[in-house]
């Protein structure tokens, strides 16, 4: 395979990866959509509910990267 089918197929955001786990720039995506979504539309039930909704978020995060282990 040569350099430049390589650089069309995969991208850069990509490479850092396991190959089994290419699709691990759409989960960090999907954790940075939650947290907007939590700060944008929660705003009226409070900064208590915020903050104990993103924490979640965040913890789930990181715990599914330390069980995957998704980076080269």
């Amino acid at each position: 395979m040569n350099p430049l089918s390589v650089l069309l197929v995969c991208p850069p955001s990509t490479r850092s990866y396991e190959d089994k786990y290419y699709f691990w720039e759409s989960v960090i995506m999907a954790r940075k959509f939650v947290l907007v979504v939590v700060v944008v539309f929660l705003v009226n039930v409070g900064t208590d509910m915020q903050l104990l909704v993103s924490l979640g978020t965040i913890l789930l995060a990181v715990l599914a990267q330390m069980l995957c282990h998704p980076f080269r």
